[in-house]
């Protein structure tokens, strides 16, 4: 589970049916912001800013997709005015960059024809898939957060799926899943959160 947590039969069943997947899958607002990315970056690709940033009107782009109030709610109190401002456009970049997805070349980020071909033949499931391993496995979360010493989330989140797989059936509060993590991972010091007492 810890080393591959999308190969773990006891977390994700590996007969799902990919039809059903597929037609869900536009719902998750990574994959739409994707893919506004995505048709973009298709030919030329895409000039960055001077900072090395998605210029604003694909950052805007991206939003839509995702659904502002989703991907970016401070929006509502001051206008976005750079890809800065909103991390859900930054992650899915990142991770599309990780996962073997993009190159930044000369201030250009493109599509690499690898991932193109990838995207043609095994479709977007695959990408979400591969998006979703990235995020678990090689993501370094602290430096996204600014938090050091988060880098633990690369084996608490695969614990946290197990966790929704045994006991997601019903609700139940969070600080029920707060004692289990802390009971599977008791060396650990989890960030405090706003639920804590």
């Amino acid at each position: 589970m810890l080393q591959n947590p999308l190969n773990c039969p006891s977390v994700f069943n590996p007969l799902f049916d990919a039809e059903s997947v597929n037609e869900r899958l536009d719902t998750a607002p990574v994959i739409r912001m994707a893919g506004v990315l995505v048709e973009a970056m298709r030919g030329k690709g895409i000039r960055l800013t001077g900072k090395g940033n998605l210029p604003l009107k694909h950052v805007k782009a991206m939003i839509d997709a995702g659904g502002a109030s989703v991907v970016a709610p401070m929006a509502r109190y001051s206008p976005i005015r750079s890809e800065e401002h909103v991390l859900a456009v930054i992650l899915t970049r990142v991770l599309l960059e990780i996962a073997g997805y993009t190159k930044k070349q000369k201030g250009v980020l493109s599509l690499k024809k690898t991932a193109e071909t990838r995207l043609e033949k095994k479709g977007w499931l695959m990408l979400y898939r591969d998006l979703l391993s990235t995020a678990l496995t090689r993501l370094s979360w602290a430096s996204m957060d600014h938090y050091q010493g988060l880098e633990g989330v690369r084996y608490t989140a695969p614990f946290c799926f197990w966790l929704l797989s045994q006991k997601g059936d019903e609700w139940r509060p969070v600080d029920e899943y707060l004692d289990d993590m802390l009971r599977a991972f008791p060396g650990s010091h989890l960030p405090p959160t706003r639920w804590s007492t």
